[in-house]
């Protein structure tokens, strides 16, 4: 895996269908003991609801068995989202919804969470240090663009760049720029994860919401 989607922080929001009151909320998590965690504080905080159905999904494909959250893991999986956990909370207001209408309400409760949090995306990189003769500083510069490189310090001077290069990049990222600088130095003993935030995208709600009667 050289990239995956996940989100920047927790999130909620909520609706109505036939007085029963859906309250949605997702967060980012790495592991089961953290949904787990997640999953309890909001049991805590809301401790006089019915019932709450949540799902998790890791990036290693771990994600919980025999639950009941089947509805909000398929949300998930359609939202190509990693390293999450949903939950929904019910607040019965007396009318049966039916099988059928619980999960449709489970499932618009994931899919709400997920509009209401920031996506952002992790890319495997590495680092490097690229050196270079002055008359090539402006050179490497306008070249790194068009690798998406991030720059994470410089220096004139020395006619330097520190960088971060994505590891799914072209392969002839490093050999064009061994062609243009003296030294190419590879620090990164082995590539890590970093964020690149997504372009911000306006939430598009999947349900209207009814307000509290």
């Amino acid at each position: 895996m050289t990239r995956y989607d996940t989100i920047e922080a927790q999130a909620e929001d909520e609706f109505v269908e036939k007085r029963s009151r859906f309250v949605c909320a997702i967060a980012p998590v790495s592991s089961p003991e953290e949904a787990a965690a997640f999953l309890e504080q909001r049991r805590q905080l809301h401790y006089d609801a019915r019932h709450t159905v949540y799902a998790y999904l890791l990036r290693d494909g771990r994600e919980p068995q025999g639950t009941g959250g089947q509805p909000v893991l398929e949300v998930l999986r359609r939202a190509g989202l990693s390293d999450v956990c949903v939950a929904v909370t019910r607040y019965f207001g007396g009318v049966l919804l039916g099988a059928g209408g619980l999960t449709r309400a489970y499932a618009n409760g994931a899919a709400l969470a997920v509009a209401a949090a920031r996506r952002i995306t992790y890319r495997v990189c590495a680092d490097c240090c690229i050196r270079m003769p002055y008359p090539r500083y402006g050179l490497v510069s306008r070249l790194l663009p068009d690798y998406e490189a991030r720059v994470t310090a410089s220096s004139f001077g020395a006619a330097s760049f520190f960088i971060l290069y994505w590891t799914d990049t072209p392969p002839t990222f490093l050999s064009t720029f061994h062609s243009c600088a003296s030294s190419v130095t590879v620090y990164s003993r082995s590539p890590f994860f970093t964020i690149m935030f997504s372009p911000p995208v306006p939430n598009k709600r999947p349900y209207s919401r009814t307000p509290l009667p």
